[in-house]
């Protein structure tokens, strides 16, 4: 009785210790099987730290969290803007009656007809380089190259609808804009350069608008193609539960190709526009006052609208 009862005990542990060491294989395999497949569906906080990671392997994580191009941008925007403001304060203490001054007759220039076809033909070429320019940006898909014609016979174009929405808001927010710069004019009644109210320059506001908006759309562009690229494998991410983000290497902005054009077309637009510019200053048609006035109606109002397509932006994309 007692050598059987050993034995049942000594069967018992026995038995005991198998289990035990089968659980624990059970186990070690769940581990290791975990550890490779991360079967587990992944939650937002996992998916966006993975996501995270793989951004900044890839090289996407300065123009998608970072937005560097685009803060470079703002920044120069804001110190160009902090620098006009300067000149209108400074400018009468400083520049005294020269400030107000109109550096050439601008009247008689009007009157000339070589002159004046000359001008029209200055402002629809940079109005057509603008149109130009927004024309390609609408359909530049710079990261998937969505932009490329798929027959060469019969080029099919897929429109950026994210580049169209703040294009179309950019344009009707400069008709605003210069809605305000005709009231402003009247208000402060200041007809020096011309026989109407002149006291800020339209030509400035229109084109020192344009020059900034035009490189702010062209880099938000860039940004947004990479922010539409990781979304659209954010949720295959988190339903799987497998970390499969697989991002290509990204290049500089300035290295593709399909920015040459775009880029080409702001070159000309740039030097169009400083050939207009300094017309207007030197024939007369405004002060430097008037000048700085358009100037810093200018960079307001594109600051105003940067602000408002960034908030729009974060709502649409959840950031």
């Amino acid at each position: 009785a007692v050598v059987s009862t050993q034995s049942t005990g000594s069967f018992e542990s026995s038995v005991h210790c198998t289990s035990t060491m089968s659980n624990n294989n059970n186990n070690n395999h769940n581990n290791n099987t975990y550890t490779k497949t991360n079967k587990p569906v992944l939650g937002p906080q996992t998916t966006n730290a993975y996501i995270l990671n793989t951004l900044k392997n890839t090289g996407y994580l300065s123009s998608f969290i970072k937005h560097t191009h685009l803060k470079k941008h703002n920044i120069l925007a804001k110190v160009f803007g902090v620098f006009v403001l300067s000149c209108i304060l400074l400018g009468g203490f400083i520049a005294g009656d020269i400030f107000d001054s109109c550096q050439d007759d601008s009247i008689l220039y009007k009157k000339d007809p070589a002159f004046r076809q000359l001008s029209e033909n200055l402002f629809m070429l940079t109005v057509a380089l603008i149109a130009i320019f927004l024309l390609q940006l609408s359909i530049w898909h710079p990261e998937s190259q969505k932009s490329l014609p798929k027959s060469s016979i019969f080029p099919q174009f897929m429109l950026n609808w994210v580049s169209v929405f703040e294009i179309s808001f950019s344009v009707l927010w400069f008709s605003l804009t210069y809605f305000l710069c005709v009231i402003i004019k009247t208000i402060l009644g200041d007809h020096n350069c011309a026989e109407h109210p002149n006291s800020v320059s339209g030509h400035y506001a229109f084109y020192i608008y344009y020059l900034f908006s035009l490189s702010y759309l062209f880099l938000k562009a860039s940004s947004n193609d990479i922010v539409e690229e990781v979304n659209s494998k954010r949720k295959v991410v988190q339903e799987s539960g497998t970390k499969k983000l697989v991002l290509r290497k990204k290049k500089s902005l300035f290295e593709r190709t399909s920015s040459l054009l775009i880029l080409i077309t702001y070159g000309v637009f740039f030097i169009s526009s400083l050939v207009t510019l300094s017309r207007t200053w030197a024939y007369g048609f405004h002060t430097p006052r008037q000048i700085f006035y358009g100037s810093l109606l200018a960079i307001a109002s594109h600051l105003t609208k940067v602000e408002l397509i960034e908030l729009f932006s974060k709502v649409r994309d959840g950031y």
